[in-house]
């Protein structure tokens, strides 16, 4: 967040608009359908998707919660974090970044 308001340096383009910057305030948006097979949606920043697919984010969380449907999503977002978080900063800088994430579970009708 910090970033999307400073880091000066990187938005100097002067080809290209504020929201095409290296860095930019501009957030993804995605207007999507919610339909009844929708369990839970998964916000991030990008550090979490320079390290997972949408596909593998999504596949992580369901099967966890396909093996326990009770399981606490803090600690999903923990074991993920555990899992792309780089051991050190010397290696190949993905893993580093920020990384910011919420599950949000959708509840069923009964």
């Amino acid at each position: 967040m910090s970033r999307s308001l400073g880091d000066l340096e990187y938005k100097q383009n002067k080809k290209l608009p504020p929201q095409d910057q290296m860095i930019t305030a501009y957030p993804d948006v995605v207007v999507e359908n919610l339909t009844s097979d929708c369990d839970f949606m998964i916000i991030a920043c990008d550090g979490i998707w320079d390290c997972k697919t949408n596909q593998e984010a999504c596949d992580f969380v369901s099967e966890r919660l396909r093996k326990n449907p009770n399981y606490k999503l803090s600690l999903i977002v923990e074991e993920l974090f555990e899992e792309i978080c780089a051991p050190d900063i010397y290696g190949q800088g993905v893993g580093c970044d920020n990384m910011t994430c919420i599950i949000v579970q959708f509840k069923k009708k009964k």
